[in-house]
């Protein structure tokens, strides 16, 4: 993982002093690591599928549950056997609930329709059953390769249940990418400090503003990161989901750490 803290800071290098005159020295290591970035590049084609099944002892138009995944499936560049764990990752995880989950997309599409089917039987509820999860490709270089799951589910209830997961991975080894391999444990305190301070200046908070009593589910009125985080034009970005520290109505909550910020952080 050493070497993905050594890309990302030569690439902020890179853009901090990049009105700099290269020498020719210079010139052939950036096209070599270019050369190398192109070779190592992930590509993948998006595939989309659903199932449908309509419910004729309902009568109305809300009568077809449905299920659709859309999601990348990497095809070329790079290594095989990486390609292989990340596609197997985003199969293993198309569908919210991991009840549903199989083997294949179909097999997973055809289990949650039939999960309606099995539960209109016992209890003839009226509300036919959806969802669609959408998996999209944020970050491909050849420091990390970032994927934004978003899952919709409605199940029966008074609404569906929508979130975001972000998953971060070293594409040269396809493992995932933690928060704690990134920041050098000497700066993970500076990083909630810097995190508190951003996440209190999106909401309008004030420094001293109690969390609890401004309607955030802190314990203790403690601040602390969400698992949620990835890397979006050079900021850090952290995202709560509803219900994570804050009630439904307020949907998600994003805020982000500025690139500038990072230099002090990652160093």
């Amino acid at each position: 993982m050493k070497h993905i803290f050594q890309i990302m800071f030569l690439l902020m290098a890179f853009s901090l002093f990049s009105c700099q005159q290269p020498t020719k020295s210079e010139e052939q290591q950036t096209e070599l690591i270019k050369a190398q970035s192109i070779n190592n590049k992930l590509h993948f084609t998006t595939e989309k599928q659903e199932k449908s099944y309509v419910n004729e002892e309902l009568e109305g138009d809300n009568n077809t549950s449905f299920i659709s995944f859309t999601y990348p499936h990497f095809t070329t560049g790079g290594n095989k056997a990486i390609r292989d764990t990340l596609n197997t990752f985003i199969t293993n995880h198309l569908s919210m609930s991991e009840s549903y989950n199989r083997a294949t997309p179909e097999e997973s599409m055809e289990a949650f329709i039939q999960s309606y089917k099995d539960a209109y039987v016992k209890t003839k509820l009226s509300a036919p059953y959806q969802a669609a999860t959408h998996i999209e490709v944020i970050n491909n270089d050849e420091a990390m390769l970032s994927l934004e799951f978003n899952y919709y589910e409605f199940t029966g209830g008074v609404h569906g249940i929508q979130y975001v997961i972000y998953r971060n991975f070293d594409p040269a080894t396809g493992t995932i990418i933690t928060l704690e391999e990134l920041i050098p444990a000497h700066n993970r305190e500076l990083l909630l400090q810097k995190a508190e301070q951003y996440f209190r200046d999106s909401r309008n908070l004030g420094n001293n503003d109690d969390l609890k009593s401004a309607g955030y589910w802190f314990d203790d009125s403690k601040f602390r990161l969400p698992n949620n985080f990835t890397f979006e034009k050079g900021n850090l970005v952290f995202l709560y989901n509803p219900y994570e520290i804050a009630p439904y109505s307020e949907g998600k909550i994003v805020f982000f750490i500025p690139e500038y910020e990072l230099q002090e952080i990652l160093k």
